[in-house]
């Protein structure tokens, strides 16, 4: 069974291990998403070239024959890309080790996690995936159920998200109004307790009652 989640690409540091053709795919999605990708390899496919002119400050190329301790840093995904099924065997093991989720590319059963093939619209990001089943037909069912989300669902989720936002912004207006009321009434509080305090009629005098009239006569001045 799998489980299905989306990660904040800006939140992913991720070590791809390979520098072919699938090292450089699973790079450019991952740096398309915002995220920051160290490769490792001995040799680059030509296509990287782009990759490093285009992302200078999410790309870190080590060039290099993989060792287990490239695995010391806080990586959150890890993907073994190389055309050695050996080592592809080796960084899954240490990975497991280090309790770091791992892609093995060259068998997906064993992976712990896969990709899915995905289209982002406006409104909605759609996933399609065969289990490893039929890669080569993604491309196809990734159109035609984007054809179909278009046609049938693209219109309704935007009027959706419209009306949700409306309701949000509804909530969000009767959550600062009660606390701007409740702020208030701190205010009266305070200031009704502040006026019943009793004011001093002076210092050093008291008052005394002469003939029925009242005055007022300073100590030490007798």
């Amino acid at each position: 069974m799998y489980y299905p989640i989306m990660m904040q690409g800006k939140q992913i540091n991720a070590l791809v291990v390979g520098g072919g053709k699938v090292g450089y795919r699973k790079c450019k999605t991952l740096l398309e998403a915002g995220a920051q990708v160290t490769v490792i390899a001995p040799t680059l496919n030509k296509a990287f070239l782009t990759l490093i002119n285009q992302y200078p400050e999410q790309l870190t190329v080590r060039w290099s024959k993989f060792h287990p301790k490239f695995l010391n840093r806080p990586y959150h995904l890890v993907f073994a890309a190389t055309n050695n099924k050996e080592v592809q065997t080796r960084i899954h093991l240490h990975c497991r080790a280090k309790g770091l989720l791992c892609n093995n590319t060259a068998n997906g059963q064993k992976a712990d996690f896969i990709n899915c093939l995905y289209a982002e619209t406006q409104g909605a990001v759609l996933a399609f995936s065969t289990k490893g089943n039929g890669p080569k037909i993604l491309q196809e069912m990734k159109e035609d159920f984007l054809d179909y989300y278009e046609k049938n669902w693209a219109k309704r989720v935007q009027e959706y998200g419209e009306e949700r936002q409306k309701l949000l912004f509804k909530r969000n207006e009767t959550i600062k109004k009660k606390q701007a009321e409740a702020a208030k009434r701190e205010e009266t509080k305070h200031a009704h307790k502040s006026g019943n305090k009793r004011q001093p009629t002076g210092h050093g005098t008291k008052q005394t009652g002469i003939g029925g009239y009242c005055c007022e006569k300073s100590e030490g001045h007798l």
